[in-house]
């Protein structure tokens, strides 16, 4: 009786322990069981840093697309330099045309020097077969485009013909500057300011064309400018197809 009523007392008092208590079983009596998940939350220092923006990329500019043209012609824009033309013969040339053409350009005074060309602008044309000025007083300027008589320089350009390859003598006479290049090549000298002077220079040629380039100039006084070859003795003044003896 008092065994039954210890048990009955045991029974009550177990029951109340375990009242509002979740048992859990496990199938594997050796198995440890594991601690039910727990949520830290995310600390700040935790937290992945927001990507700073990326900077804007620049847009390309668009290009234009180019447009077919007709094949042979040249769309650039036309900027031609229109050059007054002396409109009668004088000592250094004609507007009628010829061989040589010569631009003439003012110069300053006391040019001791042949000019150099480039970037100059012209403020003549006029054209010739031969260089046969020989020497004289110049006053009269240029025909129908200025009066200007000292202190100018004159380009001439041109194609001239030899018969034969050889060695020829050229021969220029000038008051007062005159430089000579054929095929670009500087084959006389006769620069600076004097007188009335004659400088010769050989060169070998082939026969055939070449291109002839005379440089002038002119500072007060009088004027000459002559330009004469010779082969074998022969000397004749230069035109544009040239015959010597045979």
């Amino acid at each position: 009786m008092v065994r039954t009523s210890l048990q009955l007392l045991v029974s009550l008092v177990t029951s109340a322990a375990l009242a509002g208590c979740t048992i859990t079983t496990y199938n594997d009596p050796n198995a440890v069981p594991s601690p039910p998940p727990h949520n830290y939350g995310r600390h700040p220092s935790h937290s992945s840093p927001t990507p700073a923006p990326k900077p804007a990329q620049p847009q390309p500019t668009p290009q234009p697309t180019p447009q077919p043209t007709e094949p042979g012609v040249d769309r650039r824009p036309a900027n031609p330099v229109i050059v007054p033309r002396v409109n009668a013969a004088f000592a250094f040339g004609d507007g009628n045309g010829g061989t040589f053409r010569g631009l003439a350009y003012a110069i300053p005074q006391n040019t001791a020097r042949m000019p150099n060309f480039a970037g100059m602008k012209p403020f003549a044309e006029m054209f010739l077969d031969k260089f046969s000025v020989t020497p004289r007083d110049f006053a009269g300027g240029f025909p129908g485009v200025s009066s200007q008589s000292e202190w100018f320089a004159i380009k001439y350009e041109g194609n001239f013909t030899l018969p034969s390859s050889a060695t020829y003598r050229f021969r220029l006479v000038s008051d007062d500057g005159a430089i000579v290049y054929v095929d670009d090549e500087k084959v006389v000298d006769n620069d600076g300011v004097h007188a009335s002077l004659s400088v010769v220079g050989d060169k070998t040629l082939r026969a055939g064309a070449h291109r002839l380039r005379v440089e002038y100039f002119h500072a007060t006084g009088s004027v000459s400018l002559m330009l004469l070859v010779s082969l074998n003795g022969h000397e004749t003044v230069l035109l544009a197809n040239n015959r010597f003896p045979g």
